[in-house]
């Protein structure tokens, strides 16, 4: 069975959601889902500027553009992390397996109760490390993680130091 994930566009940035999103959220206007994106890209994106930047030098130096975000109820099934649509459970490292390589950056904006790590190839990927809300994000209850490949999970107190590097990169090619 293939998910039936619905898909708006806004600017540089292509959603993915499902019905129950679009209930929940209760999106039914462009102006609310204009607005979904653009909470998602402050709470998973420019939060920290450290990974901003370095999205921003990963994408330019791999070519890369716009954003893709996957909107969903997530869950943890048998040590695997899983989002729903309707009443199917797709891997989420399935969808970023399809995704990768078409964005620079895959923003993950559904729960993962399992603490789940991912992987990529060519997109790097904002992926919430527990169950996500914003509310649980402000009082530190787990955390946005960026993946980058080839890199692997950057941590917050090392970014400095990753942006150092990948500068240094962009200006050798």
């Amino acid at each position: 069975m293939k998910s039936a994930l619905l898909k708006y566009t806004f600017e540089d940035v292509d959603l993915f959601y499902t019905d129950e999103i679009k209930r929940d959220f209760e999106l039914d206007s462009e102006m609310y889902l204009d607005n979904l994106i653009s909470t998602i890209s402050i709470n998973f994106l420019e939060r920290d500027s450290k990974y901003k930047k370095l999205v921003d030098l990963y994408s330019k130096k791999h070519n890369l553009s716009r954003k893709a975000i996957l909107s969903a109820h997530g869950d943890s099934i048998i040590s695997k992390w899983y989002y729903y649509d309707g009443t199917s459970g797709f891997q989420v490292q399935d969808w970023i397996n399809q995704m990768d390589g078409k964005y620079a950056i895959l923003i993950l904006h559904c729960c993962n109760p399992g603490s789940h790590e991912i992987y990529s190839k060519k997109s790097a990927v904002l992926a919430s490390n527990f169950i996500y809300s914003e509310l649980r994000q402000n009082i530190g209850d787990g955390k946005v993680e960026l993946y980058i490949p080839k890199i692997g999970y950057i941590d917050p107190y090392i970014a400095d130091s990753e942006l150092k590097q990948m500068k240094k990169s962009i200006l050798r090619n």
